[in-house]
């Protein structure tokens, strides 16, 4: 894996966003990628049908067991708890993502020159 981004001499305005541009990317929800639009939501809409799918599952195998075995009901249970909150944080991502394009412009616009440059503020 490659982690120059985490050197001294990485420029500022690449780093900028990294983190969750490097996550929100890979699962298809970047809001600021304008290369392949398409591309990026059919992969976001196939992230959420796998998650939904994951989190039925978990929900129907701990009710499947609930009444013979608890613990083993409560280890599947759990789980889908935590993929369902995070199916509907996907989905809010999603359906907010021209909002939250706008907030990232503006943060960014905030920071920056429109150069691309540090704003200095002394």
């Amino acid at each position: 894996m490659n982690f120059r981004f985490l050197s001294r001499t990485f420029p500022l305005r690449d780093y900028y966003f990294y983190v969750p541009k490097l996550c929100l990317g890979a699962l298809g929800f970047w809001p600021l990628n304008t290369s392949a639009p398409h591309a990026s939501n059919v992969w976001a809409w196939g992230n959420l049908i796998i998650l939904t799918i994951g989190v039925f599952t978990e929900i129907h195998a701990g009710c499947s067991v609930l009444k013979t075995d608890l613990e083993l009901a409560l280890d599947t249970l759990c789980p889908a708890g935590t993929s369902a909150v995070t199916l509907l944080k996907m989905a809010l991502i999603y359906y907010y993502r021209k909002d939250l394009a706008w907030v990232l412009k503006q943060l960014r616009d905030l920071v920056y020159e429109p150069d691309g440059e540090l704003l200095t503020l002394c």
